[in-house]
């Protein structure tokens, strides 16, 4: 049976493991060619792009509500 939760915005991440999980998610997009939302340079890895964006609080993560 398959769920029909729906993603709910939550916001910054505030553990250690949601850091984690939102930084890995995001570089994968930036590896595959989104748009950088903070300056960094050229030479940057996409981990460290990604955890600029979370400081910023430029990205956020989602988490299912159950039904």
């Amino acid at each position: 049976m398959k769920s029909k939760a729906k993603p709910k915005e939550v916001g910054s991440p505030n553990s250690i493991y949601k850091i984690v999980i939102t930084a890995a998610t995001r570089a994968i997009e930036l590896g595959e060619g989104s748009r950088r939302l903070v300056d960094a340079k050229p030479t940057e890895s996409v981990l460290d792009v990604a955890l600029k964006e979370i400081k910023a609080g430029k990205v956020s993560y989602k988490i299912k509500e159950d039904k």
